[in-house]
Formats: C-alpha cells, sequence, structure tokens
C-alpha cells in the first residue's frame, strides 16, 4: 500500500470512529456491565419479616374516690344547753360559737388575758393589732369579755379568729397559737380587778367553750392564764396581780 493510500485510510478510520465511537463505546459499557451482574449469583431474598416494634406501654393511671366525708373531721356543736340558764352565752353568741368549723382535738388550751388597758372593745383592739403591731389577721384574741366601758360589762364579742378557725396571736409561740384560744378581759388588772360580770361571763364562755371544743384523750381543754402558758424566755405578769387566780384553778382544775 502507498504512503498516500496508508494515509486515507487512516483519515477514513478517524472520521468513522468520532461518529460511532463515544455511542459504541456507551453500549459495550452497558453490554460488559449486564453480562457482569448475570455472571454474579444472586442473593436469595430473605424471607425474615422484621421484628414487630411494640409502643411502650404507659403506666396505668389509677384513680381512686376517696369515702372520708370532711365534715367526719368536725366537732359537733353541743346539742344540749339550749334552755339552760346562760346570762351572756346569749343566743347570738351561742350561734357564732356554733356555726365555727370546729376540727375535733384542735384546741387544747384556754388562755385568759387583760388588755392592760382601762378600757376598749374587740374593734379598738383590732385597730391596734392591725395598724400598729402590723398582725395580718388583725384581733389577736378569739374573745374579748368587756368590762362596761367601750362595751358592755360582761359583753362576750367574738373576734374573726374563732369564727375563721385560725390561730391565735395573744402568746409568744406559734405552737401554743395553734393549739390555744385566746380570751380576753378588758382591763388592767394591777391596778383594778376584773368586775363580777366579767368573771361570771369568762366562768360561763369557758364552760361552753369546753363543750365545744371537744374532750382529747377524755380530758377537756386546759384553762391557764397567759402568764402560766407563756414560755419562760418571754416572762408576762398577764392578766395581772389584781387577777383571782385561785378563784380560776378551783372552777376548771
Amino acid at each position: 500500500m502507498s504512503p498516500r493510500t496508508t494515509l486515507c485510510f487512516i483519515f477514513t478510520c478517524l472520521i468513522l470512529g468520532s461518529t460511532q465511537g463515544p455511542a459504541q463505546l456507551r453500549q459495550d459499557e452497558r453490554n460488559r456491565s449486564e453480562k457482569k451482574e448475570e455472571s454474579q449469583p444472586k442473593r436469595p431474598e430473605s424471607k425474615t419479616k422484621p421484628a414487630n416494634i411494640q409502643k411502650e406501654s404507659q403506666p396505668l393511671l389509677l384513680i381512686e374516690k376517696s369515702g372520708l366525708n370532711l365534715r367526719d373531721d368536725l366537732q359537733p356543736a353541743p346539742s344540749f344547753g339550749w334552755f339552760a340558764r346562760w346570762k351572756f352565752i346569749t343566743r347570738s353568741v351561742r350561734q357564732s360559737i356554733d356555726n365555727a368549723p370546729v376540727r375535733k382535738a384542735r384546741w387544747r388550751y384556754l388562755v385568759v388575758h387583760n388588755s392592760g388597758t382601762k378600757q376598749g372593745n374587740a374593734k379598738a383592739f383590732d385597730f391596734y393589732h392591725t395598724n400598729v403591731r402590723r398582725m395580718s389577721n388583725g384581733l389577736a384574741y378569739h374573745f374579748v369579755i368587756g368590762n362596761g366601758t367601750t362595751s358592755g360589762d360582761g359583753e362576750i364579742e367574738i373576734g374573726a379568729r374563732w369564727n375563721k378557725q385560725i390561730n391565735g396571736g395573744h402568746v409568744h409561740s406559734d405552737y401554743l397559737n395553734n393549739i390555744a384560744l385566746g380570751i380576753c378581759l378588758v382591763g388592767d388588772f394591777n391596778q383594778q380587778k376584773p368586775t363580777e360580770k366579767q368573771l361570771a361571763a369568762l366562768d360561763e364562755l369557758i364552760r361552753y367553750l369546753r363543750l365545744r371544743v371537744g374532750k382529747i384523750d377524755g380530758n377537756s381543754a386546759v384553762v391557764k392564764a397567759h402568764k402560766e402558758i407563756n414560755p419562760p424566755r418571754w416572762p408576762t405578769d398577764c392578766p395581772g396581780d389584781g387577777f383571782p387566780y385561785g378563784w380560776l384553778h378551783n372552777k376548771f382544775d
């Protein structure tokens, strides 16, 4: 073959390769890939089913209804004595005492005080305790017995602490204030003595309150003068030197 003929042949091959080569190459590549896949053994399909995914079980919420009646914890008012000859426990006073939601075994002490003033009443002491002493519940006592100056002689006034059945503010002890009722007689018994009507009203009030609050372990509420129960760290002379301590203990010990 002459050089010229050889050159023409090469040129013709280049032209043919440029038009058919890439497509042919792609087809050849696919054929080789298919043959390779056919030559490789197929893996058997797994017949194992995926495990069931169980949802985390939630704990059962058990709701029980209590059969406790809240009123079972309340001390019932005395069912007798309505026709007793109470002179100072008036009908309205008794109703107020009876209507309070008294819990059983709540009140263990009845504490007697004097106001340290020659006059006053529940309203005046409430104002003083609220605005001067800054006591959030006002009047520190549960009951006040007048001496005839600002309220009636022997008149029994009932404070909000009794009606709401909340702790007193009359003893220098949070523990005692929560279990002790406070009874204040108007007067300064270092300079004077309580009136006869005050003592008669105190006698009736203590006797009725003992019935109202009930007994604890078979015993009635203990009656004490303020200075006999206040913690020794805070000594006091209340209800004063002129108060008849012997009379109080002979009556109620």
